[in-house]
């Protein structure tokens, strides 16, 4: 009988454990109501103690990095002059081989937007919100009201969540507008 429980034993370190160890992570990226009063506490990050601008982030001008294990929670202002109504940016940068990728919408960004998708170029899943690994880089991320939502008002400011990236430090790039900007990524 000890020599059966041995031989479950080694069959299950030498063909179970590599399976769950080959299992996709799923990297979220999320629209959540603003946490500007929380700069710089529990991974929220702020431009210093102001929002980031969301007319620098689409143009390019900033990139929001992600990277070391972390998960940050940007918060960002519409500084655009009009209603948001289609947020769209990017992820450059690598992505553990077992990676995938979501978009989602939370809270009290629900009453803005109606869906988000996620693409990246020969990607299982792309046009859906959910991305199967591997994800090839760079990643846009789509999120659109519906015809009777009014979207994020000038002025506003909401949160670009993050949660998952965190594959041993090989999760590593930013976020930016739909454009490659060139250079490191800044803060």
């Amino acid at each position: 009988m000890p020599n059966l429980r041995r031989a479950i034993s080694l069959l299950a370190a030498v063909v179970i454990a590599p399976a769950l160890n080959s299992v996709a992570h799923g990297q979220i990226v999320s629209i959540s109501g603003q946490k500007a009063n929380q700069c710089g506490h529990g991974g929220v990050v702020c431009n210093g103690s102001q929002p980031f601008s969301l007319t620098e982030l689409e143009s390019g001008a900033i990139q929001l990095p992600v990277g070391g294990s972390q998960t940050p929670e940007f918060v960002i202002v519409n500084d655009t002059g009009r209603p948001l109504t289609v947020l769209q940016f990017s992820y450059f940068g690598e992505l553990a081989p077992n990676a995938g990728m979501t978009c989602q919408i939370n809270g009290p960004a629900q009453q803005d937007f109606g869906s988000c998708t996620v693409i990246a170029t020969d990607t299982a899943g792309a046009g859906t919100n959910n991305l199967t690994g591997p994800v090839n880089t760079p990643v846009e991320f789509t999120f659109v009201s519906s015809s009777q939502q009014a979207g994020i008002p000038d002025g506003v400011t909401f949160d670009i969540k993050t949660a998952g990236f965190a594959h041993a430090g090989q999760d590593q790039g930013y976020f930016t507008g739909n454009y490659k900007p060139i250079g490191p990524p800044s803060q």
